[in-house]
């Protein structure tokens, strides 16, 4: 994220990537300062531009490039284009790259330091706005001297290991004789960015900047499955280990289970039992289901248990077609009633009756009931 102060936005790109920047802080409405991390040897260089350039009233403006406390160059540029500052011209036909390198030390005793120490590893943009001049001017001839801009340090001195502004390789590059010119009426800048660069690992010491999270690993493709060499168990081993959690379920009968054929006693008469006919029992299937006008009755369910139906007399003074009988406790789906007199199938009623009999139409209990079949057996 570049740095924005007073109209002006710099930032500095190494290596094709703008370089991050940590613990930005504004000490002054004039001044902006933050950490970024460098790396000896590498090319850099510093973009300056305008925010707003409309909104400025300059058409142009100076940006000059200061490191380790000296003026390394100074370039001007129109409001609406921007000022890419990566070599020194240290003659009228040469220029050298801007690089971070680290310091240089020395074991002599006495020996005065070129550079200023608060100012190692401080790279400065002053940007101030200015005017072009109506007419070209000569190129100056004055050449700042940055010869050595990287200086010399003792090796006692607790700023080894800092990474300083230096130049590259020298490169041909003839001036041009004339140059456009921009003129400020202002002696300040009008914004200073402050970049205090050094090597990743004594930023990250310092608590400035994050510690890198260790990448992982990619994960290892599983082992293809291959078949189990295990041993079968023997029985004995069986029988110590126990029945396997596994339950073993039976599979279902395509037939239904069959149960003793009952017996139903279709005689009027008292007998002793030579006269029952058995009824064999069948399952009832969907294309055996009748329709609701016939009359025909349901085959009889497998599960239902039949008993023989105890006969009740009539009483003397009712008329035997009026009678009728006790109803079963559970209610049948198929069931064939005899009456006392003749061999005549009585209709299926439509529901069963309940506790109580009806006869000659009249409601009686079942103690009355067997006291009835008393006298009637007695008599």
């Amino acid at each position: 994220m570049p740095l924005e102060l007073n109209g002006f936005r710099v930032y500095i790109e190494c290596g094709g990537m703008v370089l991050p920047q940590y613990q930005v802080k504004q000490t002054d409405k004039k001044t902006i300062r933050c950490y970024i991390p460098s790396e000896a040897g590498k090319k850099f260089r510093v973009i300056t531009s305008v925010i707003n350039p409309a909104a400025t009233p300059h058409n142009g403006f100076i940006a000059e490039l200061w490191a380790e406390g000296k003026k390394i160059t100074a370039l001007a540029s129109s409001k609406r284009e921007r000022l890419a500052i990566s070599k020194a011209r240290i003659s009228m036909e040469e220029e050298r790259r801007l690089v971070f390198a680290a310091v240089q030390t020395t074991d002599r005793e006495g020996l005065v330091a070129d550079i200023d120490l608060s100012s190692i590893g401080l790279l400065e943009i002053r940007a101030t706005f200015a005017d072009k001049d109506a007419e070209p001017t000569p190129w100056p001839q004055d050449w700042p001297d940055i010869a050595n801009a990287a200086g010399s340090l003792n090796e006692r001195s607790k700023k080894a290991g800092f990474n300083v502004t230096g130049l590259g390789e020298s490169t041909l590059s003839p001036a041009p004789s004339h140059t456009q010119r921009y003129t400020t009426m202002s002696r300040q800048p009008d914004a200073t960015f402050q970049y205090y660069h050094q090597p990743q690992a004594m930023l990250q010491a310092a608590g400035i900047a994050p510690a890198r999270t260790p990448v992982p690993a990619p994960a290892s493709p599983p082992p293809p499955a291959t078949a189990s060499r295990k041993r079968p168990a023997t029985q004995k081993a069986n029988t110590e280990t126990g029945p396997s959690k596994r339950t073993r379920t039976k599979p279902k009968s395509d037939g239904a289970r069959r149960r003793p054929c009952p017996y139903i006693n279709m005689s009027s008469s008292d007998s002793d039992g030579s006269d029952l006919i058995p009824l064999p029992l069948t399952s009832a299937q969907p294309a055996d289901i009748q329709s609701e006008s016939e009359p025909e009755t349901m085959p009889v369910r497998p599960h239902v248990k039949f008993r023989r139906k105890r006969k009740i007399a009539p009483m003397a003074d009712s008329d035997p077609e009026e009678d009728t009988f006790r109803a079963p406790r559970r209610r049948l789906r198929t069931r064939r009633v005899a009456r006392l007199d003749s061999e005549e199938e009585l209709p299926l009623p439509d529901r069963p009756t309940g506790r109580y009999v009806r006869i000659n139409r009249r409601r009686v209990s079942g103690a009355k009931v067997l006291f009835t079949l008393c006298l009637v057996s007695t008599g």
